[in-house]
């Protein structure tokens, strides 16, 4: 009977001890990574589109809030008995909390951005812009590369630069001077600009 309770006492002591929950911690943590790098990318957003005012009021007050409500498990996983046992708790805290810290400057910066502009129902107002570049950057390795175009609107110092995959549109801007735009307000009043072909 005692072997039995012995034995049972040691397989809960083991299981107590494990790395599960770190590991999954940082598993989720890397996916959220991996998801928050192609929300920043701006898959489905509008092409030729880009944000000219700043977000980073915005970015950086919903990242904050993102990060104190992610902290609790990332100390829970790294305060493990496991965690504890091995020494490892300030190094676990300090990955996770890298790893999340980038996470959620991609994903929050993502979603802000694409919240602007898809909850945008302002009136827009039309423009011109000077074409300042139009150019092509060579993907490395296998992968296909990226149009540019740079352009500057009427009575802004400011210039801007665009990414597209369009060779008709690169051979459109590189053979013109004035290129259409549409401004809009933007649904978090930071404004953005689309570009009229």
């Amino acid at each position: 009977m005692n072997t039995e309770t012995n034995l049972d006492e040691s397989l809960d002591e083991i299981k107590s001890e494990t790395s599960y929950f770190p590991f999954i911690m940082f598993c989720l943590t890397g996916l959220l990574m991996f998801v928050g790098f192609f929300i920043y990318q701006g898959v489905g957003l509008p092409l030729l589109c880009i944000t000219t005012d700043s977000m980073s009021d915005v970015v950086g007050k919903y990242w904050l809030f993102a990060m104190l409500i992610y902290m609790v498990p990332i100390t829970l996983a790294s305060r493990t008995k496991f965690q504890l046992s091995k020494k490892r708790s300030r190094k676990t805290m300090l990955v996770f909390s890298i790893m999340a810290a980038i996470a959620f400057y991609f994903v929050v910066k993502g979603i802000v951005i694409t919240i602007n502009i898809k909850m945008d129902k302002s009136e827009p107002t039309e423009s011109t812009a000077l074409v300042r570049d139009a150019y092509y950057l060579s993907g490395s390795g296998r992968s296909s590369g990226s149009y540019y175009v740079a352009f500057i609107p009427r009575g802004s110092a400011d210039f801007y630069t665009v990414k597209h995959h369009s060779k008709d549109l690169h051979s459109l801007f590189r053979n013109t001077d004035q290129i259409k735009i549409i401004i809009h307000k933007g649904y978090l009043n930071k404004r953005w600009i689309s570009i009229q072909p």
